[in-house]
Parts: structure tokens; C-alpha cells; sequence
């Protein structure tokens, strides 16, 4: 886990995967220049991290085409917890994009890798991308991203890729932790290519409750977000 002692601090990681700027071998669209990733302690309780530039407009572009086609109503739930469901707390589109979809999209797993500090992602210890669209009106009510199914295995890691910018301040769709800054809670939408990290569970494994968080109402445009999930120790369906 990434130490958050205090706001303002600064974490810096080399990734060896530089950003996509096109379709293409990658000699050509991919940049040889390793990509600098920052990670800005926003919140130390929970721990949550602002990493700007993760990703390039290229590959933003791209992991919405890959996901337009599959794009299907968002279900809450899960198969070992009473099955997946429709539900009125969550009111968003997503679509489940493989990190063998492309050569961009492995890409972005062996970069998370890098920020993340874990030597392999793949589906032992990670799920697929989960790309999700919000239209006005849209949103999911505060969850939390870890399981109280009473197994040991639970979402450890959540890395939220934003697809969209907010139109203007009074958009909406920002990301909320409605628990942190001691009860006062925040918002955060960091803007296109940029990302959100934060840690479901505490470091004695148990589920942080202060993790809870929402996508709140889309009031204007539209919004695009991808979910990449890191599980500990390892991934149940």
C-alpha cells in the first residue's frame, strides 16, 4: 500500500509503457519517453491518491471504441452474494473490456502494474476493465467496492480511469467519499486521462469503511469512467 501520511504528498513512478498517440506498430504510435506517473495523497483515511496523465487522449479514445459495441445496463451484486441484479442505486451502462483486447489495453495493465507495485496483473488477481457511461440523470449510490460475503477474498485495490472531462464545475459526476475528511466527506473529478486510486481494505485485511463511495448525479453531458479492480489474494467470480 502506497503510504498516504499526509495531504499533499507526492509519490513518483517510472512506467516503462509510454503513452499511445496512435493506431499503429509500436515503434511509430508509441512513445519511446517512459511515462511519469505522481500520485497526490488526497485523502489519508481512507487513502486516496489523484495520478494525473495516466492516460493519453489516444488511449482514452480507444478504450471507449472498445467498449461502445458491448455497452449493456450496469447490475449490482455478485454471483457467490445472491446473483447480480438491476437496481435503482446504480443507473449507469458498462461494458467489460479484457487486457487481451489490444495492444493498448495491455499496455494499461503492465502501467497500473508499474503504479500499483504488483508484479503481475491478470485474472488470478485482477478483473477485466470495466468501462462504465453515465448519461444525465445517471449515477450509483454510496457501496463499497469490497464483499462482506464472508470469504477472504475481496477488492483490495481500486483504480477509477476518467474517460470524460466535466463540462463545466456544475456538471456533476464526480466521485464522492461521503465518509472521509472526518465525516465532512469530498468530491473529486480529476479530468480525462486522469486517474483515482484508492484502498478498500485496511492493512490487517479487514474492509475500510470510510472507502465508501458514489458516482453522483451526471446533471450535464455525459461521463465516461473505467473501473480496474485489483483483488486480495485472490480473484472470485
Amino acid at each position: 500500500m502506497w503510504p498516504a501520511n499526509r495531504i499533499g504528498d507526492v509519490h513518483e513512478v517510472e512506467s516503462s509503457e509510454g503513452h499511445w498517440v496512435c493506431k499503429g506498430i509500436k515503434a511509430i504510435c508509441q512513445l519511446r519517453r517512459a511515462a511519469q506517473l505522481k500520485l497526490e495523497v488526497v485523502s489519508t483515511s481512507p487513502r486516496v491518491f489523484i495520478i494525473q496523465k495516466f492516460l493519453s487522449d489516444f488511449e482514452v479514445n480507444e478504450i471507449i471504441a472498445l467498449a461502445k459495441p458491448k455497452i449493456a445496463d450496469s447490475t449490482v451484486g455478485q454471483q457467490d452474494g445472491g446473483g447480480t441484479r438491476k437496481s435503482e442505486t446504480r443507473t449507469s451502462q458498462n461494458a467489460w473490456i479484457p487486457r487481451s483486447s489490444s495492444v493498448i489495453t495491455n499496455t494499461l495493465f503492465t502501467r497500473a502494474e508499474h503504479l500499483l507495485n504488483i508484479t503481475k496483473l491478470d485474472r488470478s488477481n485482477s478483473e477485466d476493465i470495466q468501462v462504465v457511461h453515465y448519461d444525465v440523470g445517471q449515477k450509483y449510490d454510496s457501496h463499497h467496492d469490497w464483499g462482506v460475503s464472508g470469504y477472504p477474498e475481496s477488492r483490495f485495490i481500486t483504480l477509477l480511469l476518467y474517460l470524460s472531462d466535466m463540462s463545466n464545475e456544475d456538471a456533476g459526476g464526480e466521485t464522492a467519499f461521503p465518509k472521509a475528511a472526518n465525516g465532512m466527506g469530498f468530491k473529486v473529478h480529476p479530468g480525462k486521462g486522469s486517474a483515482v486510486l484508492f484502498y478498500n481494505l485496511l492493512e490487517d485485511g479487514n474492509g475500510d469503511d470510510l472507502a465508501l463511495h458514489a458516482a453522483l448525479p451526471v446533471r450535464q453531458g455525459e461521463k465516461w469512467l473505467a473501473n480496474f479492480w485489483v483483488w486480495d489474494p485472490t480473484r472470485k467470480d
